[in-house]
């Protein structure tokens, strides 16, 4: 092994956070108590509009117009909040998965023991003391939102 560690050039981690699916609820926000109802989801039919366009060799304005005319029909969920409530509430779980900070794949044989044994690892470790999962975790939500 070298004295210098470079960094990999394929390095790869795997989805440590896992969601759960939520549940959405409407009531007001100085009423926390039990008084909050379930959000209903209703399904519409929309028409949407082409999102490509003609390769270049195919510019026949003739053949634009007739793609533009047909109709992309689509069904979509929609929810809104009830009349008279002004907040939504998210429930949901976030399981921590073991093992945030191990590689599942690495190109170099010394970063890969480097990872395993010690540098990155205890760098992981005192990451993590300093509690940032937890603010991640809490920032997910609104990233969501």
């Amino acid at each position: 092994m070298s004295n210098t560690l470079k960094t990999a050039s394929v390095l790869a981690f795997e989805r440590k956070l896992d969601p759960s699916d939520a549940i959405f609820s409407a009531g007001h926000w100085n009423d926390q108590g039990a008084s909050w109802v379930p959000v209903k989801i209703k399904t519409k039919s929309i028409r949407g509009t082409i999102s490509n366009r003609l390769k270049t060799k195919d510019q026949d304005p003739a053949k634009l117009d007739a793609a533009i005319q047909n109709p992309n029909l689509q069904t979509v969920d929609v929810a809104a909040l009830p009349t008279g409530t002004d907040t939504l509430k998210v429930q949901f779980t976030l399981r921590v998965l073991a093992g945030a900070g191990t590689p599942s794949a690495c190109n170099s044989a010394d970063y890969q023991v480097a990872a395993n044994c010690a540098s990155l690892c205890t760098a992981t470790r005192l990451y993590r003391a300093g509690k940032p999962l937890r603010g991640q975790s809490g920032q997910w939500p609104l990233s969501v939102a």
